[in-house]
């Protein structure tokens, strides 16, 4: 999700998200989610805002996949 200079990702596998400014990082080298928590928080509503919005289903892990 990007919303003016921050990005943030969604991780289903272990439901972490990683934050960046994109500003200050355009690498996203920095993850910020842990010194800004309250952002973190704040991209986090707004993922699952838009994945109610459009009625996204979540991951499910293939049963057919043998790993690596």
């Amino acid at each position: 999700m990007r919303a003016g200079d921050w990005r943030a990702i969604h991780f289903y596998e272990d439901d972490r998200i990683e934050l960046y400014n994109l500003v200050e990082d355009i690498g996203e080298k920095n993850d910020l989610s842990e010194a800004r928590p309250e952002k973190a928080a704040e991209m986090r509503a707004m993922i699952d805002a838009r994945r109610r919005a459009v009625d996204t289903q979540d991951p499910r892990p293939n049963p057919l996949y043998a790993g690596d």
